[in-house]
Parts: structure tokens; sequence; C-alpha cells
């Protein structure tokens, strides 16, 4: 989900992606906005090939930006059963589409029914170029050292430290995290997961309540 200026975003993550992405653009001034969405699509080859665009009208009176409802129109569309549930501000690594895909195969029905795969997240400065984004874990841990890129939200353990990250950077393997209150991963999963509730408006608690439908659900 996203606003019409930031249709650049949406470019590097589909370019990134390298799979069908299904994208809720919110419109709120038909004249100046519709033509900037356009030109984006001319433009771009990846957003012409893997990205399906869903405008959503906003009154330009309304306040509250109703994030988890705009998610759930993009999940609703999505074109394939398995999805990733991104913001415009994450940038994926490069074909995580086809590494997902090899994970969910590696796994039988039953046991992917009721899997959450989380994805570790990481902030870097606004000045970092996609080129400057680190290609492997090796060079991750080298700018993670040097500062230059550190863990989402470092400021609040409780929304990304359930990953255990530690782990995650010397281990090849899956493994299972133990959930704890707060917590808000970019997960992936077949699409029949349950959706964001849509009574969060704005920011705050609204990826982390999704999760903790997850974990009362019993996913894993």
């Amino acid at each position: 989900q996203l606003t019409a200026p930031r249709m650049a975003r949406l470019v590097r993550v589909a370019r990134q992606y390298g799979g069908p992405v299904s994208a809720v653009v919110v419109v709120r001034r038909l004249d100046d906005e519709i033509p900037h969405i356009l030109s984006a699509f001319r433009k771009s080859p990846s957003l012409a090939r893997y990205v399906d665009l869903h405008l959503v009208l906003l009154a330009e009176n309304k306040k509250r930006y109703p994030i988890n409802t705009l998610r759930n129109i993009a999940w609703d569309h999505a074109r394939s059963s398995c999805v990733l549930l991104l913001d415009v501000d994450f940038i994926p690594r490069v074909n995580v589409h086809e590494a997902l895909a090899k994970v969910r195969a590696s796994m039988s029905e039953d046991q992917f029914e009721q899997t959450a795969l989380v994805l570790p997240a990481f902030e870097v400065p606004d000045s970092t170029l996609p080129s400057e984004l680190p290609k492997n874990k090796r060079k991750l841990q080298e700018m993670m050292e040097e500062r230059k890129i550190w863990v989402l939200r470092r400021e609040l353990d409780a929304c990304h430290g359930a990953t255990r990250l530690d782990r995650w950077l010397t281990t090849s393997e899956p493994y299972e995290v133990e959930y704890s209150y707060m917590y808000e991963p970019v997960v992936a999963g077949l699409k029949t997961m349950p959706r964001f509730h849509e009574r969060f408006e704005g920011y705050g608690l609204d990826r982390a309540s999704q999760v903790y439908k997850l974990q009362a659900m019993q996913f894993h």
C-alpha cells in the first residue's frame, strides 16, 4: 500500500522482487495523481510486467490512514496462492520470490497450511543506494559492524527481537521462533492466512495485531 507520490518506491519493489505484486495506491486528487501513476507505468517495464494496481479514492478530509484495510485489499487481489506481506518502504532481496518458492516446495501441504515464514528486516540510512545493499549474509554482517545497516526498529526490541537475528546470521536452516507480545515481523505464507484487523488506522499495532492472531491460531 502506498500513496501516489511514492510510485518510485513501488518500481524498486517490483524490480527487486521478480514476481507478481498486488499493490493498492491511495488517490486523493484524481486530476493530479492519476497522470503521475500512468506515467510511472509507461516508464517502468517492471511495473508493467509484475504489478496489479488497485486504486482507492480517499476523501481529502479523511485524516486517519486506513493502513490495514488497504493491505487487505492488496492481499485479496493477489494472483498467487502464497503472499509476502510488504509495505512499499521495504526493499526485498533480489529474486526473493524464487527463494520463497523453494521453501514452499520443500514443505508438505499440511505443514505449510499452518506456517508463517519470517523474513528478517533491516534499516539503512535514506541516502543508501540500491546498489549498496548487501547481497549476502557476509556483506550484511560487515555493514552491521560498520553501522551502515541495523535491525528494523532497533529501539523497540519487542518488535523484531523474537526473530533471533544472532541465530539467523549463523545458520542456513529454517528454525521456529518463539512469539513474544508486540512482535511484528515481515511474514510470508498462504493467501488463506488471517487478514489484518481493519479497525487499526494510522500507525501503531497495525502489523502486530495480525501476528498476534497467527499465534492465537497456532501458526508456527
